[in-house]
């Protein structure tokens, strides 16, 4: 072997341990990193402290990928919608079924009144359930780039979506201002009444509209981070150990 031909070897060897080093150096980085962040983990800040109630989680969007702020902030502000929806909900039952109904009134059709009103209460449960099934999950997962996050909340999504399509068609002694509610509102009572569900079925069909948009977002984003993680994985299961790389 001549001179030049050793110099290239010892010069790729070199070369191989400059780069086990760097990856070395790079995975004690990162741990360093991991623990410092387990013993410095932020405050709770969520949900704000008002009256009994006192924060428990930590949340915030600059915790999110850049890239994907905007579309959280969406959702974080859909679901502040849904929460104001439900309660107006349970408000617009209350009052379609207390106030009497107009004289000349031709009965179509029956409602379970307390059925009605008990049902509209009930569903206000929904705020923190939906909070913690889907848009925790879509926080979650835009944050960790987790594709288990993103399953799940695809998993909530799905039963979101057959949750306002339930309400838009509002069936009657079921707690919901739909289309057959609607119907029924407008047969018995006074006719400026029949606003109130109005406003809950036109609020449905444009929360139909936003989980379908979310349900697409999360499919894309899920795709994406399996392949990014099946990518990260490759290039683990490939790249050389320091003492390998020396040897």
């Amino acid at each position: 072997m001549s001179e030049e031909e050793k110099s290239q070897v010892d010069l790729e060897r070199r070369w191989k341990n400059a780069l086990a080093e760097e990856q070395r150096l790079n995975k004690l980085s990162e741990k360093v990193q991991m623990q410092a962040g387990e013993s410095t983990e932020p405050p709770d800040n969520f949900p704000p402290k008002f009256l009994c109630i006192r924060p428990f989680m930590y949340h915030s969007m600059d915790a999110v990928m850049p890239e994907r702020r905007k579309f959280v902030t969406m959702c974080f502000w859909e679901w502040v919608a849904v929460s104001i929806a439900l309660i107006y909900n349970m408000i617009a039952v209350i009052i379609t079924i207390a106030l009497p109904d107009r004289e000349d009134a031709v009965i179509k059709r029956n409602v379970n009144k307390p059925a009605q009103i008990v049902l509209s209460i009930v569903f206000v449960i929904g705020i923190p359930i939906s909070f913690f099934t889907w848009y925790w999950r879509i926080y979650r997962a835009c944050c960790t780039r987790n594709p288990a996050q993103h399953f799940v909340a695809l998993c909530s999504l799905i039963l979101d979506l057959g949750w306002f399509v339930f309400v838009l068609i509002g069936p009657l002694s079921c707690g919901v201002c739909g289309i057959i509610y609607t119907i029924y509102v407008s047969e018995r009572k006074v006719k400026g009444l029949v606003v109130l569900p109005i406003i809950v079925l036109v609020l449905s069909a444009g929360f139909i509209g936003f989980t379908l948009f979310k349900i697409v977002k999360e499919f894309i984003f899920y795709r994406k981070d399996l392949a990014f993680r099946r990518s990260l994985k490759r290039q683990m299961a490939y790249a050389p150990e320091p003492n390998e790389a020396q040897s």
